[in-house]
């Protein structure tokens, strides 16, 4: 079953209106993407009306959005895991062996990423595109670096700007109507 993998933020954007601080900006306009948080329910919407389709959470992520979201973050997640099909997805032998070839295939970090704290965050965004790769899945990210990772080893990776907004809700031609 195709999943799509959430990082912390977009799981922030979707749950929490503090997920408005996390949104990228949009490189034309320099200011963040409208309608993020529309877009990104609208995506959870659209799994979740597909029955071939899940969201797979890393644990990596899951532990980042707890925080980011505290002290609502369980209940987000009790939310999440009762309305969608939603996977959490621990950093496991498949996911070693992905991070081990990720790794040799990208080689080790330059001068500037080997910095001690840039160095972490690298291995961090390798265990959630590992994850993915183990999952065959589709990542969703606000990170420019995690989806640049993932798309250097031919994991799909999309950010904000690749969802589409939801369509306008339509009305009932009764609605409002006196209708005997």
């Amino acid at each position: 079953m195709p999943g799509a993998i959430f990082d912390a933020n977009f799981l922030l954007i979707a749950m929490d209106d503090r997920g408005r601080d996390v949104v990228p900006n949009d490189p034309q306009t320099g200011r963040p993407y409208k309608r993020a948080q529309n877009r990104v329910r609208f995506l959870l919407e659209t799994f979740s009306s597909s029955k071939n389709m899940r969201i797979v959470i890393p644990t990596p992520a899951l532990a980042e959005f707890l925080i980011l979201a505290y002290p609502l973050g369980g209940d987000y997640l009790g939310s999440l895991k009762s309305l969608y099909r939603v996977e959490l997805a621990d950093f496991d032998e498949m996911a070693a062996i992905e991070m081990s070839e990720i790794s040799i295939r990208l080689g080790r970090p330059t001068k500037r990423e080997s910095k001690e704290a840039i160095w972490a965050r690298l291995k961090f965004d390798r265990q959630i595109v590992a994850i993915a790769a183990a999952k065959a899945a589709v990542i969703d990210s606000t990170d420019q670096r995690l989806r640049a990772t993932a798309r250097r080893i031919e994991v799909q990776a999309l950010g904000i700007e690749d969802i589409p907004d939801a369509p306008p809700k339509q009305e009932s031609l009764l609605e409002g109507a006196d209708v005997p």
